[in-house]
């Protein structure tokens, strides 16, 4: 009976079949449910003016740009964070 193991003891036939292609089929998932789900909520919301300062905007529009900061601060610490570590 043969093995999936080489020398060193990993298993090849999940480092070079199986994980190149679930990696990317689950990210494009990922990607295109979060994608359906921001766009669905915020076509939800109605499009009532929202003042900031002395400018009007549509609230999906802050909801968005509310969304778009936290995303960025999120990975600028997330990477900060993983830059420590090595």
């Amino acid at each position: 009976m043969s093995t999936n193991h080489d020398e060193s003891g990993a298993n090849t036939m999940m480092d070079r079949v199986w994980l190149p292609l679930i990696l990317p089929i689950s990210a494009a998932a990922i990607t295109a449910a979060l994608i359906l789900g921001i766009g669905s909520t915020l076509l939800a919301f109605n499009t009532e003016l929202l003042k900031i300062g002395d400018e009007h905007i549509l609230t999906p529009v802050a909801i968005a740009l509310g969304m778009t900061v936290v995303v960025l601060f999120g990975g600028t610490i997330a990477a900060k964070t993983w830059a420590k570590d090595e």
